[in-house]
């Protein structure tokens, strides 16, 4: 087997090997370094999902907003056409033909 430079913990013709104390160490700190990322990374990712939750709640308020605006404003639309034509008969029916 070719040495690069590492401690293998198993050795396929010399059995169990003991692992260098310094780099058993450093891997010790890169797995502490590694479990406050992935902390990190999920305390981030439950915010993004309360964000989205909040965003999906306003979503769904704004969407009946809509419609009750569409309802009035096609309400006051019909309501205008009808006085205009009211007072359209009732202008011609006063001057005559």
């Amino acid at each position: 087997m070719p040495n690069d430079g590492r401690t293998n913990a198993w050795h396929s013709s010399m059995g169990p090997q003991m692992i260098d104390p310094q780099e058993f160490g450093g891997l010790q700190a890169e797995v502490v370094n590694q479990r406050r990322d992935l902390d990190r990374m999920s305390r981030a990712l439950e915010d993004m999902a309360r964000a989205m939750h909040a965003m999906q709640d306003q979503l769904a308020e704004a969407r009946g907003g809509w419609k009750v605006l569409l309802m009035v404003g096609g309400a006051s639309a019909t309501a205008g056409a009808g006085l205009v034509q009211l007072v359209s008969w009732f202008v011609s029916s006063v001057r005559g033909p």
